[in-house]
């Protein structure tokens, strides 16, 4: 119960405290945060509370997810990123913070959602009026399918 509690802490202090914009994923004890005025988001450790790594993804990082994916019986955690200046959603191995890929999605990437199964992330682009979706595996796919849509998505 205590871990829950010291999270919730410091989910809040990262939100509350960041600036306009940020937005936050957690795996494997380490919470990413994206820095939307910056190129990068910062690697948190949930133990120490204190910022380990940096990933450059692009200027105007937005939208964060992080999904599991086992392919070929090998799970890989991936983190996903919408970067708006680039349009584009990055694809982030969440354990050693290399980029795997860039997928090319559309005019300004907002924010996104995974389906269960870890298989397509869907991606609302903001300056299209469509949401992209993208077929992920341990490789991103090689280009995004824009359907007409709105500015957020959520699925449960």
């Amino acid at each position: 119960m205590k871990k829950f509690f010291a999270l919730a802490f410091l989910f809040a202090v990262c939100v509350l405290t960041a600036p306009a914009q940020q937005r936050a994923a957690a795996s494997a004890g380490e919470l990413f945060v994206d820095v939307s005025a910056a190129d990068y988001l910062q690697v948190v450790d949930l133990g120490t509370r204190r910022v380990v790594d940096k990933i450059v993804v692009g200027m105007h990082p937005h939208g964060l997810a992080v999904t599991r994916r086992v392919v070929a019986g090998k799970s890989h955690d991936l983190l996903l990123v919408t970067v708006e200046e680039t349009g584009e959603l990055v694809v982030v191995d969440a354990r050693s913070h290399k980029i795997l890929g860039r997928v090319a999605v559309g005019e300004k990437p907002n924010e996104l959602t995974v389906t269960k199964d870890g298989k397509f992330a869907y991606v609302p682009l903001q300056g299209e009026s469509k949401v992209a979706i993208v077929e992920l595996g341990v490789e991103p796919a090689a280009k995004a399918n824009p359907q007409a849509g709105s500015n957020g998505a959520s699925f449960s």
